[in-house]
């Protein structure tokens, strides 16, 4: 289990904290857009990130968020079918095969994004700071895990 949620995790940590960067340092509601945006904004404090580098990262960011937004509507419709399928007075094996298919493929469509941001992201800053970078998250990982 551990295999697959540190490579997650890290993921998480390194992107979330990024993408959270984008939408600036306005109030937000929610805690964990909070700690997303506190988490990304020491990440690049950690790396001694340029005010450059920072804003190559902000806009590589505001891209891949207005990529994503597309796909909110789409994952809410597939979880609220999902909810309905196993809900139903009889559930359908069929039914719940093929909305986890398609659950994969909104998935796999958003992870795509996602990676390729990241490496964006990733390609604005020098090897040592994403070695630095890539130790905070580790550190941020094996916290989660505990």
């Amino acid at each position: 289990m551990r295999r697959v949620l540190v490579p997650l995790l890290l993921a998480a940590g390194l992107g979330l904290p990024l993408l959270a960067a984008a939408q600036g340092r306005a109030p937000r509601a929610h805690p964990v857009v909070d700690a997303a945006w506190s988490l990304g904004d020491r990440a690049l404090d950690a790396v001694d990130a340029t005010p450059a580098q920072r804003r190559a990262v902000v806009d590589r960011a505001n891209e891949v968020v207005a990529t994503l937004a597309p796909h909110e509507a789409a994952v809410r419709r597939w979880a609220g079918e999902l909810e309905r399928a196993l809900t139903a007075e009889t559930v359908s094996p069929a039914e719940t095969e093929a909305l986890r298919r398609r659950g994969l493929a909104l998935a796999d469509a958003m992870s795509a994004d996602t990676v390729a941001s990241l490496t964006d992201m990733a390609n604005v800053l020098d090897a040592g700071q994403r070695q630095a970078l890539l130790r905070l998250a580790r550190r941020e990982a094996a916290r989660r895990l505990r």
